[in-house]
């Protein structure tokens, strides 16, 4: 029996954002504590016989983390590594996405105000928009804006702009049709495994409800799109000197004509998300994968108690050898 350790820090995007005043309140880590069980509970319902998860800090042979923040490393029973809190920032502000990936026409990262004004003039028929701040989970950080914004509007954007590397990502605010995911496990050498696409359902405000695992409602140009996308995001990705797990949430919508459209990278998560393990429920080589890793003290991996050796290995691949876009290569099945 091989036991992973959890580290639940589900709000690491408020300790990415503010690494000095992080202090969730009560209330938001009693949330973060209920979701926490709930990815327990899938994480067990995808793995496999002989292994199980629980959290930190019951016993475990395996220690990882959902997102190797300082504090995740601080609170681990072990050494926890990871990349440092300036790779973290960069890989999961929303400005590395909204810079590489395709993403909805419209959207565009804005660093003060008068770009935010300037922009909204160049879309003059565009009459509602979403706000997002750099970093946000659950559907938080986020505020909608119908019609010429406020003041109150204006200031919660003034405040979001502030200090290094604030900003918005501003998006036209468009109907969803459907939401999916590409999920992925960047190792320290530049190979990326991809998961199966899942569909995933959220609330009206963003936060996420449920996954379920296959591409049934995805056309194959839109599978091609992920598996493409989340590849050269993976290159990015290592090219930064992030390693671990990453997801990206996709989705279709459609226009005012009803056309549909797909966006391939609505956001990138470079951490574990809720729908990771289902996206791997399908691919059991994953377990090896971490068990390996942990032994190579990758990414938010640590080996707290040596369960003895390993069995079966991941093919490698060149990195920067992909299409010739200087994405990843994808892991082949071994």
């Amino acid at each position: 029996m091989t036991t992973f350790g959890w580290i639940l820090n589900l709000a690491a995007e408020l300790e990415l954002a503010d690494p000095q005043g992080f202090a969730p309140s009560t209330r938001l880590a009693c949330r973060v504590a209920a979701q926490g069980r709930r990815f327990l509970d899938i994480c067990n319902t995808a793995a496999p016989a002989g292994v199980r998860h629980v959290a930190v800090p019951e016993r475990s042979d395996i220690v990882l983390a959902w997102c190797p923040t300082p504090h995740a490393r601080a609170s681990a029973a072990s050494r926890l590594v990871g990349p440092s809190l300036p790779v973290l920032q960069r890989a999961n502000h929303r400005a590395f996405a909204a810079e590489r990936a395709p993403t909805l026409p419209g959207a565009r990262f804005v660093t003060d105000l008068e770009r935010l004004r300037t922009h909204a003039l160049e879309y003059p028929g565009v009459r509602t928009w979403l706000w997002k701040r750099p970093f946000g989970f659950a559907g938080r950080a986020r505020k909608r804006v119908d019609g010429d914004p406020g003041s109150a509007a204006l200031r919660w954007a003034a405040a979001a702009m502030e200090g290094q590397g604030g900003g918005l990502l501003v998006e036209p605010w468009v109907t969803i049709e459907a939401e999916f995911a590409q999920h992925a496990w960047l190792g320290v050498d530049g190979q990326c495994l991809l998961g199966d696409p899942t569909r995933t359902r959220c609330d009206t405000a963003g936060a996420w409800q449920t996954s379920h695992s296959g591409s049934a409602g995805l056309l194959a140009d839109e599978v091609a799109a992920l598996r493409r996308t989340a590849l050269s995001l993976a290159g990015d990705l290592h090219r930064l000197g992030y390693h671990g797990p990453f997801g990206i949430d996709a989705y279709r919508w459609r226009d005012d004509r009803g056309a549909p459209h797909f966006v391939p990278c609505g956001e990138l998560n470079a951490r574990f998300t809720m729908g990771w393990f289902v996206g791997f429920a399908a691919r059991p080589e994953v377990w090896e994968v971490l068990r390996n890793a942990s032994l190579r003290e990758s990414p938010g991996v640590a080996r707290q108690e040596s369960t003895g050796g390993t069995s079966g290995e991941v093919r490698p691949c060149d990195p920067a050898a992909a299409d010739g876009t200087g994405g990843a290569r994808e892991v082949v099945r071994p």
